[in-house]
């Protein structure tokens, strides 16, 4: 039997005490970097743009999963077209305070900014108001309480997986 055969299904996604990059008050969600039109988009504006639905299987590297996970929220397509990339724009670093993970832009239609999870507001323990979800990417790359996107023309340095290991290790 393989290890994924033995690993724990979860009716729905565990609250870890670890909280890497949440602030005591999300300040929002800014997109800046090489945008034509930065912008800070509040709670209540991303609620207004929530319109894809993504149902996937969360699984972690810790071996664990928690299956068909409906995430609502705003395609990164969406803000970007909000934004206004510069034409030298290939990359978002999507960040909760140091906590990063890049992505390219030449096809953002998997990624959402989930704002809703199973038909209720994503609560603050799984990243709510803002959380990352895109699929077949790694757990820790689901960066919870996102509050930057810095769009760049460079690969973004990214901390996530090295952070997220760290805590596993109890570091």
């Amino acid at each position: 039997m393989t290890q994924s055969e033995h690993a724990p299904v979860l009716d729905g996604l565990p609250v870890f005490d670890n909280h890497h990059g949440r602030t005591e008050v999300w300040p929002g969600l800014t997109v800046d970097g090489l945008a034509g039109q930065p912008k800070v988009f509040n709670s209540t504006e991303l609620m207004e743009l929530t319109g894809q639905t993504i149902v996937d299987d969360f699984q972690c590297v810790e071996g664990w999963s928690a299956p068909g996970q409906a995430w609502e929220g705003v395609p990164l397509a969406a803000l970007l077209a909000i934004v206004k990339p510069l034409p030298e724009a290939r990359y978002a670093a999507i960040a909760a305070a140091d906590f990063r993970v890049g992505v390219p832009l030449d096809d953002p239609s998997g990624i959402l900014l989930a704002t809703r999870l199973n038909g209720a507001d994503l609560p603050e323990e799984h990243g709510g108001p803002c959380r990352l979800v895109s699929v077949g990417q790694a757990c820790y790359a689901s960066v919870k309480w996102v509050d930057r996107i810095t769009l760049t023309d460079v690969p973004p340095e990214e901390t996530a997986r090295e952070i997220a290991m760290a805590r596993n290790a109890g570091g």
